[in-house]
Parts: C-alpha cells; structure tokens; sequence
C-alpha cells in the first residue's frame, strides 16, 4: 500500500469512529424520550394542573396495539448500517447501499421491539350520554369490565388565545 493510501484510510477510519460515536450518543439520549401512556401515569408538566373529573360507565373494553416509534430507529440504523458497509466493502457503492438498507431495517424493527406497547380502549358512557372511547396502555393487575363506574380525568393540554382547552387528554381509572 502506498504512503497516501494509508493516510486516507487512517483518516476514514478516525471519521467513522467519530460517526459511530455521535450516532450512539444521540441513540442513547433518545432511549430516555420513552413515555408510558397508563392511566395513573402523568407528566411533570400536568403536577399541579386542573384536572376535570367525571365519573362514567364502562361501555365496552377491548384490546390495542400501541405502535411506537418515531423513525428515529429506522434513521440510526440506517447510518450504522452504511458507514459498517461501507467499512467491510472498502468503499464500495453497493455495499455501502445495502447496509444502509439493511441497517435501517435492523433498526426499525428494534425500535418497535422497544416502544410498541398492549393497550386498552375504554369505550365509556359519560352523565350527559356522551360516548368516549379513551385509548391508553394497558396495566398489569388493572382491568376495566361493562357496567363498572369509572374515573375519567381531563387535562387540558393547549389553550386557545382567549384562555380556554383547545386540546385534551383524558384517562381512564378506578
């Protein structure tokens, strides 16, 4: 090999290293972004908010897939993937492609694997006859039958320029 080919090489290798790094650190900082989305799970913003509360009667319950995610898996995945292609195929377009490919596959399937959730939906039947079917994960020990009264509370989640809920999120508890 010649001398300017090794300085190249040296250098590709110092570059992908530094990728590698950065793309694990952001990888590793979004892993903390998780939520749960259980009915006695509340964020730090809704401590000491309004909250309304109704009482209600469970219509129906059924169970639902809460799919995770927000292509941040597929995006990583993808970049690992390219920069080990292009590092075991010695530069070539082709196998940088396929490991972008392959990487960003790997990489969706294993964000869901880490964010997909069971979930329930609580169909209720609010005081004034209104029907709300209120999505939320589901807890182990905690289950919702027709018929039984429930707690349904309301957080207003954005205000209107004259101050009033614009946006909701309601959850469901005994």
């Amino acid at each position: 090999m010649k001398l300017n080919q090794i300085e190249k090489r040296v250098g590709e290798t110092v570059i992908t290293g530094y990728l590698v790094i950065i793309v694990t650190l952001i990888a590793a900082a979004l892993s903390g972004c998780a939520s749960t989305l259980t009915g006695s799970s509340y964020s730090q913003s809704e401590a000491r908010a309004i909250q309304h509360v109704t009482y209600a009667r469970v219509e129906s319950v059924r169970p639902v897939h809460l799919e995770g995610g927000t292509g941040i898996g597929t995006g990583i995945g993808g970049i690992v993937g390219g920069l080990v292609g292009h590092e075991l195929g010695d530069g070539n377009t082709l196998a940088t492609t396929g490991g972008v490919l392959a990487g960003a596959a790997g990489g969706a399937v294993a964000q869901r694997a880490g964010t997909d959730a069971a979930g329930v939906e609580v169909t209720v039947q609010m005081p004034n006859g209104e029907h709300l079917a209120i999505v939320q994960a589901a807890e182990p020990g905690i289950t919702f039958r027709p018929g039984e009264r429930v707690r349904v509370t309301e957080s207003c989640t954005s205000v209107d320029r004259r101050g009033r809920c614009d946006g909701s999120t309601y959850r469901v508890a005994h």
